[in-house]
């Protein structure tokens, strides 16, 4: 299993519209560092703010931020990637991998 690919394929189910608004995923050169940012209407104001911020460090996904539902990790779980290959840097876990 490739990682990589199953990453940016679980996030990019993520990206697209929204009830109000759109979620675009970036990714850097390497394709190894994932962004979800939101473009949102609400009440009238208009606001943007990331809601996943992805890293892969060697063999597992580093999970900085995820303000998503069902979370990234319920998904990357449920795509075959075990949950010992997740590090949720947002909820305290420590990155013990080498990049």
């Amino acid at each position: 299993m490739d990682i990589k690919s199953v990453v940016e394929r679980e996030i990019k189910d993520y990206a697209g519209e929204g009830a109000n608004g759109y979620a675009v995923m970036t990714s850097n050169v390497d394709g190894n560092e994932f962004t979800l940012v939101v473009h949102a209407v609400m009440d009238g104001k208009s606001f943007t703010f990331m809601s996943l911020s992805v890293g892969i460090i060697g063999d597992s996904v580093v999970i900085y931020e995820d303000r998503n539902d069902p979370s990234l990790t319920e998904s990357l779980i449920q795509a075959g990637i075990p949950r010992e290959k997740i590090i949720l840097v947002s909820a305290g876990e420590e990155i013990s991998v080498s990049a």
